[in-house]
């Protein structure tokens, strides 16, 4: 079945408005200098573009003269048609909000998707961070959840091929390497649906008598399918992470801090360092990605 990336979704899934984005990408070009309107209107255009997204001209307009209304930004110069607009002390303590209200989730999300697209290119040692009940949540509305849970099953099958795995097994390591989780009965649902002698995975009791555990294992077609799910899932993980990762870059290096292993790593210079291209995937946009039902 085709799957859609959804660009109008993706900030809303994220819980930034798309007003509210147009906010970020003001404050962020008025941080450093003013800039005349006509300037900040082509530069608010350009960022626009990276997020795959463009707003009615008059729509531009409105958010600056809201913002103007609400003391955020201000005409520095008063004089002439073309106002000339720079930041205000309120203005920067909007800005300090946004910071401290999304910052963090939105470093998480960019660093645990980075982690699974890592994870499935072949490097496991990226650490997960720790996400709150709330922020797995969110999570699961910017990612497959289905074909994500499916590729990491058949992963851990493959590497445990003579043994089999249980889905208990499957759960359990699940949140201790990706920290991350789903209900058993999810899983479960999923499993019955790509299991049989035809299917992705076979399943079997250790004991027909006593069915105390029963043992998945990888099917020569499971394996087959298993480098489309894998491509397919990092394509998706990748686009959050572009959209996650710009989002970093117009928060800037203001006031995001290094609070060692115990905390978020700084955002922005995570993302500026980051060794996954991507400038070379999709973004969100409505071409489909061909996945399996």
């Amino acid at each position: 079945m085709p799957i859609k990336k959804n660009a109008m979704n993706a900030p809303d899934r994220l819980g930034i408005s798309k007003v509210e984005l147009l906010y970020l990408i003001v404050f962020h070009k008025l941080t450093t200098r003013s800039m005349g309107s006509k300037d900040l209107i082509d530069a608010i255009k350009l960022e626009l573009a990276t997020f795959d997204q463009r707003r009615h001209l008059s729509h531009i307009y409105d958010v600056l003269q809201s913002m103007e209304s609400f003391g955020w930004i201000a005409d520095q110069d008063g004089r002439g048609r073309d106002k000339t607009f720079g930041l205000t002390t309120t203005g920067r303590e909007k800005m300090h909000w946004f910071e401290s209200t999304y910052l963090e989730t939105v470093n998480k999300i960019y660093t645990m998707t980075k982690h699974f697209v890592l994870y499935i290119q072949g490097d496991p040692t990226y650490p997960a961070p720790e996400l709150t009940n709330e922020e797995i949540k969110l999570l699961n509305r910017l990612i497959n959840v289905k074909h994500t849970v499916r590729y990491l099953f058949m992963d851990m099958l493959k590497e445990h091929r003579e043994t089999g795995v249980t889905g208990k097994q499957f759960l359990e390591t699940m949140e201790k390497t990706h920290r991350w989780r789903v209900d058993d009965s999810y899983l479960y649902q999923l499993l019955r649906a790509i299991e049989g002698p035809e299917g992705w995975v076979v399943g079997k009791w250790d004991d027909e008598r006593k069915r105390n555990s029963f043992y998945y294992r990888l099917t020569s077609a499971g394996e087959r399918i298993m480098a489309i799910e894998g491509e397919n899932t990092s394509s998706l993980m990748k686009d959050v992470m572009k959209y996650t990762g710009n989002i970093l870059r117009l928060f800037g290096k203001r006031s995001v801090k290094e609070q060692g292993t115990s905390g978020s790593q700084t955002a922005i210079s995570e993302y500026e360092k980051d060794g996954v291209n991507l400038g070379s995937i999709h973004s969100f946009s409505d071409t489909p990605i061909i996945l399996p039902n």
